[in-house]
């Protein structure tokens, strides 16, 4: 475990901050945990029922700097969205 001291406020290209994000340990973190996150989330979305049309999947995708774990539909008709307001897939995930 890393602990970090900050001493300044300042934020940006070039500081502490921005250098420790961007750093191997933090970024293999963060993707084991959006992997961990998705794989939760399949198995959420697997195990419901059925009460839809379409193909709705969990997916994780690679930003500048964080991972992100979103529910999509095949034919984006907007069902994603009521399926995690109905069954909340990804809120349960983490």
């Amino acid at each position: 475990m890393v602990s970090i001291e900050w001493w300044y406020a300042k934020t940006g290209p070039g500081q502490v901050g921005e250098i420790a994000s961007y750093s191997t340990p933090v970024q293999a973190k963060l993707k084991s945990e959006a992997y961990r996150i998705g794989r939760n989330a399949s198995a959420i979305l697997n195990s419901e029922p059925k009460k839809r049309t379409g193909d709705s999947f969990v997916m994780i995708e690679k930003g500048d700097l964080d991972y992100y774990v979103t529910l999509n539909d095949v034919e984006d008709k907007g069902g994603a969205a009521g399926i995690e307001m109905h069954f909340g897939v990804l809120r349960r995930s983490v």
